[in-house]
């Protein structure tokens, strides 16, 4: 397929293995990433006076993403925060002791319509990615959820975490270290919530600075501009 191409778009993830493994094609590589980044219809979430919902989207396995340091981060936060996971969690039982604390400000809900989904969006304050500790393996999932210009909160167990090098150049995202122990994550994410919390991120700085994230880019790439 390689030798009939006449270019070859490549994620920036694989770029170290294409280069490598397949070198005598350089000439024709282009390299872009994820196109997951859309501008999107954004509407206002409710008042965060008496309630801060944050929200994950996802699978969740603990040999893949392991929740634990957001998991301690919670445990010492006001009793205005209420956290919703979205998706496959398939290890809810390490948030039994979350649940005896929050009841039901911690709530699971299984998959869910993309319209629902963009609902759940619109009507949370702060969206949660919990790290890979597989580091060439870059969730889509963060692109859209710049997409809507809400505060992220990621963890991160390892420091060559994928979603990492791309939050740490997103204006409202606050990251997470298993390394800091649930007490200091708890003081850093209250902090956090307490100042970011209904700040938005402009759609056209987000477009600015993660351009090759965007369909438009591998729609030039195809279309020769």
């Amino acid at each position: 397929v390689f030798e009939a191409a006449d270019k070859i778009i490549i994620m920036n993830s694989a770029k170290e293995h294409q280069l490598q493994h397949n070198s005598r094609f350089k000439d024709k590589l282009v390299v872009l990433d994820i196109p997951m980044l859309a501008e999107v219809e954004r509407s206002e979430a409710p008042s965060a006076d008496d309630k801060i919902t944050l929200l994950f989207v996802g699978s969740l396995n603990r040999n893949v993403r392991n929740p634990q340091a957001f998991i301690g981060a919670l445990k010492g936060l006001d009793s205005n925060v209420h956290v919703e996971l979205v998706g496959n969690i398939q290890c809810k039982e390490m948030f039994d002791e979350l649940k005896s604390q929050y009841k039901d400000r911690l709530a699971f809900t299984s998959f869910v319509s993309h319209d629902e989904l963009k609902e759940k969006y619109s009507q949370a304050h702060v969206l949660v990615n919990i790290g890979n500790l597989v580091s060439t393996m870059v969730p889509s999932k963060i692109f859209e959820y710049m997409s809507y210009g809400k505060p992220i909160v990621s963890t991160y167990d390892i420091e060559d975490e994928p979603s990492k090098k791309y939050l740490e150049d997103y204006p409202l995202a606050l990251l997470l270290s298993s390394k800091n122990g649930a007490a200091e994550n708890s003081r850093l994410l209250q902090e956090f919530l307490s100042d970011a919390v209904n700040k938005n991120v402009p759609f056209e700085t987000i477009k600015n600075r993660f351009y090759l994230n965007t369909p438009e880019a591998v729609v030039n790439q195809v279309l020769g501009d």
